[in-house]
């Protein structure tokens, strides 16, 4: 049986939107709308690369998880995909925090959660290193700001 059999619709919609929540939730943490825009694009990017490597990487629970995510047809994945475009960066973050903390919650106990968390976080983290070069400028990556270490903290404390 599948992960997305085994959970609820709603479980399953969390769970397959939480990495991109977790990288809109700390990149909205810190930067203007414009920097934070690029860096979903990071985001989407790098979790388009974790379901191309099949997720064995982060443990066998990620592998089900992408397993089932690349055999979803497209509209499947429109029909649940989260689209957070419309918020602004203030109202953007609590309903991220919460796609995450519901898919850490309809997942507790699985094992391989502390994988699933490390995906969570490597995604995120990848986001927000993008660069803050300007909207022309794909310079490279740039460190972490404090706002964005402590909401990369509070996503792992999360899975605690």
């Amino acid at each position: 049986m599948s992960i997305k059999d085994e959970l609820t619709p709603d479980q399953w919609k969390v769970v397959y939107n939480a990495a991109y929540a977790a990288a809109v939730y700390v990149t909205a943490s810190s930067g203007s709308y414009t920097e934070e825009r690029f860096e979903r694009r990071t985001a989407t990017n790098a979790i388009k690369q974790t379901l191309k490597k099949g997720g064995s990487e982060y443990g066998e629970l990620v592998a089900a998880i992408v397993a089932d995510m690349n055999a979803m047809s497209g509209k499947e994945k429109r029909a649940i995909k989260l689209d957070f475009k419309h918020m602004g960066l203030d109202m953007v973050r609590p309903d991220s925090w919460m796609v995450v903390n519901q898919a850490a919650k309809a997942l507790k106990g699985r094992p391989g959660i502390e994988g699933f968390k490390q995906w969570q976080l490597d995604i995120a983290r990848i986001a927000a290193e993008r660069s803050r070069g300007g909207l022309l400028s794909s310079t490279g990556n740039q460190p972490l700001d404090a706002k964005e270490i402590f909401a990369l903290s509070e996503i792992e404390r999360i899975f605690a």
